[in-house]
């Protein structure tokens, strides 16, 4: 009896979910920075949980006799963990059509999985109790990748729902860059976008450029489908706890990144986008406030320089007393990403 085809179709899943996490979980809508999310974020971990003893028996495992039985109820207890998550997505969120088309294809492959595994458990159980150690070959190392990206994934999102839940009890008083620009010569006019801590709306124009074609098929791979040119453009800024979610929709796209104060500088922000973290300084001067990125991190870890996307931003008004303000990012190998110039008034 040949377990081959369920580890293919396992394969395939294990592709998708990362696809799924990366692009729509991460970065599209920034789910580990959303504290009303945490419900969520607590169902995914509990998932990966399942996962992170799925993929490790498909790699080097066979639970024998009883055994067998309840690790078919382990893998099988993930789909109703699934189906609790379906409702909860829908109760506090709309999907994009891609993460709703992606989530159709996991469950479906995820049954073919277990309809595929399903003669493999019944011989399990015909063996004495116990575990045994098997090789599996290329599939078994495949299989161990997998079980450390799904316990990645799966501690990041219990993490975060724990510390949102945190987040949630506790509302900052005022919002991140109104803290970190106090004691620094900012114009009224400029600090108006951030001068309370409340859900504001601004809109206006944006002069959106994209790089080469490296550059246009990463962002459309972690969701962004911008397109070059000028555009309408709204954004968000909704308090959070002790954070800020800035929404930034644009006529061709949109993402969301999280802002908090940077503990360990006055006039720090930290900027938070699907698995990296930014850390600027702000610097000054009237009627103008620059960024400078001080560090950036990946999953936690500091990027070397060699490494790091370069993110150059700047605020100012213009001659109009219009808010203006301008972000550039490059990416090491595929050079400028992505960069806009826009020019907003509040409307709430």
């Amino acid at each position: 009896m040949s377990i081959t085809p369920a580890l293919a179709v396992l394969s395939i899943q294990g592709v998708l979910g990362a696809y799924d996490n990366f692009r729509n979980h991460e970065f599209r809508e920034g789910l580990p920075l959303r504290s009303r999310q945490r419900g969520e974020l607590a169902l995914h971990a509990a998932r990966e949980a399942a996962y992170c003893i799925l993929f490790p028996t498909m790699a080097w495992l066979e639970w024998h006799g009883w055994l067998a039985w309840l690790f078919a109820a382990i893998i099988i207890g993930e789909v109703g963990i699934t189906c609790w998550d379906f409702v909860e997505e829908d109760r506090t969120r709309k999907l994009s059509v891609n993460e709703r088309v992606l989530h159709t294809i996991l469950t479906l492959s995820y049954g073919a999985f277990l309809a595929l595994l399903f003669p493999e458990l019944i011989f399990w159980a015909q063996k004495p109790v116990g575990l045994a150690v098997v090789d599996r070959g290329a599939w078994s190392w495949l299989m161990s990748i997998y079980s450390l990206g799904v316990l990645v994934f799966g501690i990041r999102e219990a993490s975060a729902a724990i510390k949102l839940r945190k987040q949630a009890t506790t509302p900052a008083a005022t919002t991140p860059h109104r803290a970190c620009t106090d004691g620094l010569n900012v114009a009224p006019a400029l600090g108006a976008l951030h001068s309370e801590a409340r859900l504001r709306r601004a809109q206006g124009t944006a002069e959106v450029q994209i790089g080469a074609w490296p550059a246009r098929l990463a962002l459309r791979a972690i969701g962004l489908d911008m397109t070059t040119g000028s555009q309408a453009i709204s954004v968000t800024f909704e308090p959070d706890g002790e954070g800020e979610l800035w929404h930034r929709t644009f006529a061709t796209g949109c993402f969301t990144s999280r802002f908090e104060r940077d503990p360990k500088n006055a006039h720090g922000l930290i900027e938070l986008y699907g698995p990296f973290a930014f850390r600027y300084e702000l610097m000054a001067s009237d009627s103008r406030i620059d960024w400078r990125l001080c560090q950036a991190r990946f999953f936690g870890i500091i990027l070397p320089r060699i490494l790091a996307p370069r993110i150059s931003a700047a605020e100012w008004l213009d001659q109009h007393a219009q808010y203006q303000m301008n972000t550039s990012v490059s990416v090491p190998l595929l050079g400028r990403t992505l960069s806009y110039q826009c020019s907003l008034s509040a409307t709430a």
